[in-house]
């Protein structure tokens, strides 16, 4: 696999203003007395896709809510991520995301079963992104010159996403 072919880290803002960033343990059973739905956009018996809000400040979240089912042993796996969002851009690139690509946005709170925890990358040399919805180019969606979403970094500018 080339550097081309690996999958771009995408850095939104971190919603410091919300209770949440700085004690996430508080959604933990308590998930509708904390975020409001504002939007369904899938709604499924393994995936689930929503738009919440805040109820104490506002901050709006993309909702993931998943199940990977275990046909063999019965041990099915639940994941739940929340990623925070400012515009209608960012809110639809990932609505086309799926459930691994999902897992490249930064930051994003996760509970999946255990203590609510925020997976943050800290490196330096990211900067949070402008995400922009996808458009679709006048090539075949095969060529590979067509990515599902783009971005532009606040330090490197225009950028392909794949």
């Amino acid at each position: 696999m080339t550097e081309e072919e690996h999958p771009k880290i995408i850095h939104l803002h971190k919603p410091t203003q919300c209770v949440l960033w700085e004690q996430p343990n508080r959604i933990a059973g308590k998930f509708v007395e904390l975020l409001e739905e504002v939007e369904s956009y899938e709604d499924g018996s393994h995936l689930t896709r929503s738009l919440y809000k805040c109820r104490e400040c506002g901050q709006l979240y993309f909702h993931e809510w998943y199940e990977w089912v275990d046909w063999k042993e019965g041990k099915d796996k639940i994941y739940t991520t929340l990623i925070p969002v400012q515009t209608p851009a960012e809110i639809e690139a990932l609505k086309q995301t799926d459930n691994f690509t999902l897992l490249m946005y930064f930051p994003r709170l996760q509970l999946d079963g255990g203590k609510p925890r925020w997976m943050v990358k800290t490196d330096p040399h990211f900067r949070p992104v402008t995400v922009r919805p996808p458009t679709r180019p006048k090539r075949a969606p095969f060529d590979r010159g067509w990515p599902p979403f783009a971005v532009e970094s606040a330090k490197t500018g225009p950028d392909w996403l794949l």
